[in-house]
């Protein structure tokens, strides 16, 4: 079992922009949670399949308990209140659907997935029929803080496996997010 345990610093991201416009956010909140989540502060604890997330921000910080396969109560990236379920996607990868708890809204989605040193975020918002996918290139590099940690990858683009540079691009929606933290 992979062991996502550890504390991460995001250094680099790609597309927060424009998940949050694609889901309705208006422009003076998405500058402020762009600002705040350029160094958001990523806290893992694991027992087993037992998962305790805490992400803090300047403007907010954000933590959630879950057990692969146990529904539970979270917030979406623009806090919309919903129920999520997560599952293993791979042996390294977590997949994790959002379901509104009130209301009708975007269909979202989070993996998190462990690539060597690296813990890749992908925040997702699936393609409608009117969505074009854009063409997207970034370096997002978040060195890891703590103990021997394993690395998280989050959504979209280039990125640096620990300081070696690995280039990936490709086309993506404009509604993934993707940061990487090392």
């Amino acid at each position: 079992m992979p062991n996502f345990a550890g504390t991460w610093k995001m250094k680099s991201s790609e597309n927060f922009d424009e998940l949050l416009k694609a889901l309705g956010v208006n422009a003076m909140l998405r500058k402020v949670a762009g600002a705040a989540a350029s160094k958001p502060h990523v806290e893992i604890r694991q027992n087993g399949e037992q998962f305790y997330i805490k992400t803090s921000t300047t403007v907010r910080t954000t933590e959630i308990n879950f057990q692969i396969g146990v529904e539970f109560e979270e917030e979406t990236v623009d806090g919309r209140k919903c129920r999520s379920l997560a599952t293993w996607e791979t042996e390294n990868k977590i997949y994790c659907k959002q379901t509104l708890i009130d209301g009708d809204g975007p269909k979202t989605y989070w993996t998190r997935e462990l690539t060597g040193d690296e813990l890749i975020l992908i925040l997702k918002m699936p393609l409608t029929p009117t969505a074009l996918p854009v063409l997207v290139s970034a370096v997002v590099i978040f060195p890891g803080v703590g103990a021997l940690l394993a690395g998280h990858r989050v959504l979209f683009g280039c990125m640096f496996a620990g300081y070696r540079f690995v280039h990936c691009e490709g086309y993506r929606s404009i509604r993934d997010y993707r940061s990487i933290y090392i």
